[in-house]
Formats: C-alpha cells, structure tokens, sequence
C-alpha cells in the first residue's frame, strides 16, 4: 500500500506542471500521497524531494488561511530531514521550513512555539538577511502578539540595530 502511494505521488509530481492547471491543489495531493508512502523510501535525495513537496502543500495551505493543515505537512517535512545535520546539508530548504513554520505557529496562537522556532533561525542563520524574518516575528510576538511586553521587543530591535551596524547602538 505504502509502494502504491509512493508511485502515484511520483507520477502526480512528474506530471505537476500538466496537471495543476486541472487540479490547481496538486501539492495537497502530491504531498498526501508521498507522506502515505514515505516508508518506501530510504535515500536522504529522496527524503529532501519530499520535504520541499510538504513545505510546497503547507505554504499554500497557509496562504489558504488552513494552518492546521500548514502544520501538519511541516511537520512531515521536518521529519523527512536529519535534525542534526539540516541546517549544514539543507540550509535554505531548513530555514524556508523554519520561517513558515514559525509563522504558522503565530496563526495558530503558539507564540512559545513560534518563539522557539525564530530562535532557532536566529542561531543558525549564516547572514542577517536570513535572520530578519524571525527578528520580526519576536518583535510582533513582544511587541502585543502573543506576550504584551514592549520591552522585550525593544531588546529585540536593539539587538538587529547591533547586527546591522555594531558601532551604531551600543546601550
């Protein structure tokens, strides 16, 4: 059964581009079809294919305003990835996966989650661009979206001033 849903997500994956003008929701179906089947596969080729296929579904699934649904194919696609290793092997798929998922998180009220999450990408982002996703997010956590504390918002402002430019903000 699971080399059957394997297949058929290969086929609907081939054939995405033909296929999305009749089914405009062929990420949800592809991304169904490879999480059922994911016992199959085993190479780590494989398993980053089906992680950009579950961040695929749960970015359209987000922009659809259905965030259980986001969070579920994010969470098949941080499964597909060795948690050890991702941020090293898989930069830009882990630090797409961890923006939308820290986003999701904030649609879904778990600002612990979600703080969690751009904490993580704060640390192990290679540049600053990288981090200002998740600096905003903790500003809007702070600054009234999930914990009313200014003043932590404005430690986190302080500190993207210290990484833009170290001698500009020292207090």
């Amino acid at each position: 059964r699971a080399r059957l849903h394997y297949l058929i997500g290969h086929a609907l994956l081939k054939n995405k581009d033909e296929t999305s003008r009749k089914m405009p929701h062929i990420e949800f179906s592809i991304a169904d079809h490879f999480n059922l089947g994911s016992s199959v596969v085993s190479s780590a080729a494989e398993q980053r294919i089906y992680a950009q296929v579950n961040l695929s579904a749960a970015t359209r699934a987000l922009h659809k305003s259905q965030y259980f649904e986001a969070a579920k194919y994010l969470s098949s696609a941080f499964a597909k990835l060795n948690p050890e290793s991702m941020w090293e092997q898989d930069y830009d798929l882990t630090l797409k996966l961890c923006n939308t998922s820290a986003l999701v998180n904030v649609c879904l009220g778990k600002f612990e989650s979600s703080k969690r999450m751009a904490d993580r990408i704060i640390a192990n982002a290679r540049r600053f661009e990288d981090k200002r996703l998740a600096f905003n997010t903790l500003i809007r956590l702070y600054g009234g979206f999930g914990a009313d504390d200014p003043r932590k918002a404005l430690e986190v402002a302080r500190r993207v001033l210290r990484e833009i430019n170290p001698t500009m903000y020292t207090a």
